[in-house]
């Protein structure tokens, strides 16, 4: 695998909390691994999409909304004995810009980690497919006050699928 290289993942999250009421699409990069293949740092921006039903409405109608997430963090390989089964942990920040449809706020962040592995079907190939278990908390804001009820967004047990390439 092209292990040395900058990866870029396009990915589908869903919280596993509150499906089918939150998920994103999303882009990452990574840098090359470094310290002898054992760590690396990612960036990420998400798409966030968000049900719920507005406060003002007179009737119950869902609506969605979207929000925007960064992730910046370290990653850290857990194992490299197979060429097949990459297994790696992430640790690192997360911020948030909700829309103005569902809060008054304008940012939220917090923090969050994962247990990830990647399926290297061909060793030598550039790509690879990706499934991460992610635990997000927001620290600072969240909220969805424009909502009944009011709901935390983009927080909780979060399962991502994705494709990875290496360039």
């Amino acid at each position: 695998m092209r292990i040395n290289d900058i990866g870029i993942g396009i990915k589908l999250d869903a919280n596993f909390n509150q499906l089918p009421d939150d998920f994103k699409l999303g882009i990452n990069v990574s840098t090359p691994y470094f310290l002898d293949n054992w760590l690396s740092i990612r960036l990420e921006f998400d798409y966030g999409f968000f049900r719920g039903i507005p406060a003002s409405s007179i009737y119950s109608n869902e609506t969605w909304s979207t929000y925007y997430a960064f992730k910046s963090g370290i990653i850290v390989v857990a194992s490299q004995r197979t060429a097949i089964i990459r297994p790696y942990v992430e640790l690192g920040g997360i911020g948030f810009i909700p829309s103005s449809e569902f809060t008054e706020e304008k940012f939220a962040w917090g923090i969050y980690g994962l247990l990830g592995f990647e399926l290297l079907f061909d060793p030598e190939s550039f790509y690879c497919f990706y499934f991460e278990f992610n635990g997000t908390g927001i620290l600072s804001g969240g909220d969805t006050s424009k909502f009944l009820p009011p709901a935390i967004y983009g927080t909780g047990i979060i399962v991502t699928l994705g494709y990875r390439f290496y360039l």
